[in-house]
């Protein structure tokens, strides 16, 4: 059970690691995202959630970690974190960027509550 918990550490500690400077990735992330055609969601969503770089990496027990920031109406209203972590037989190490439409109100605060959460 400890070499499991120090392993995971571990991993979420290289994932985090791994995970270039943020903060100057935003509007780069945002215009890779809308050069792939989904403009119209940055602009039609009440919000979103934006992660530049998520990084993953495992060695049976996998690991990610991401630091994005959250606007509502094209304002920046504050900072969230991403993690996650598996175990099973999984060897990897990669990073992606990722961005979460919200449609509502409603929405916005069930993702800021900590009531979210999704898988695939």
């Amino acid at each position: 059970m400890f070499f499991s918990s120090r392993l995971l550490l571990l991993t979420l500690l290289y994932a985090f690691l791994i995970t270039p400077a943020w903060a100057e990735e935003f509007e780069d992330t945002i215009k890779m995202f809308s050069d792939a055609g989904i403009s119209e969601l940055f602009d039609s969503a009440y919000g979103y959630a934006l992660f530049p770089t998520i990084g993953k990496a495992g060695f049976v027990v996998r690991g990610a970690l991401g630091k994005g920031r959250i606007n509502v109406q094209k304002k920046y209203i504050g900072d969230v974190l991403m993690g996650q972590a598996t175990v099973g037989f999984q060897v990897d190490a990669a990073d992606f960027s990722q961005v979460i439409f919200l449609e509502d109100q409603s929405a916005l605060q069930k993702f800021t509550n900590g009531d979210f959460e999704f898988g695939a």
